[in-house]
């Protein structure tokens, strides 16, 4: 049975979080999950602000990290940003110019994302995930460890 989409991205978010607050906790790593406000207007759920990243943070020795956390409902061969959100790929993009680093973490099945940087994608096309870094999902207290395969391409 196929999970709709806004459980299976929270849950991801959920593990994400509890792997940062692991990091915190080791002195890796400070990375906020940013929510975002809804409101009832008028009989409607309204969104109040849009969205930069999903997490941003620094790294032990100063590297500021943004990157939003995508969760595939089957696992796929290529990915590419949701045009609608086209303002995260600027944000990222913005981040990633400026020195920082960036990029998209695309759950691609159930054990397994992939680490998506910034300057590999195009608004054209898609990117192979089978050329990006994979993270596995563990059990423990970091189950989504994307720290330290980014910390292996930052040397």
């Amino acid at each position: 049975m196929r999970q709709p989409a806004a459980y299976r991205g929270a849950a991801f978010e959920d593990e994400l979080k509890a792997t940062h607050e692991e990091y915190r906790r080791l002195g890796l790593a400070v990375v906020t999950k940013h929510e975002i406000r809804k409101v009832q207007s008028r009989g409607r759920l309204v969104y109040v602000a849009k969205s930069i990243a999903d997490f941003t943070g620094v790294l032990k020795g100063g590297h500021f990290v943004a990157f939003d956390a995508k969760s595939l409902a089957k696992p796929q061969e290529t990915w590419r940003p949701d045009p609608r959100q086209k303002h995260q790929l600027e944000y990222l993009r913005s981040v990633a110019a400026l020195g920082g680093l960036a990029f998209y973490l695309v759950r691609n099945g159930l054990d397994e994302a992939r680490i998506v940087p910034v300057a590999s994608l195009t608004d054209v096309f898609s990117v192979p995930l089978a050329e990006c870094g994979v993270v596995r999902r563990r059990y423990g207290p970091t189950p989504w460890d994307w720290l330290s395969i980014v910390e292996a391409t930052m040397r």
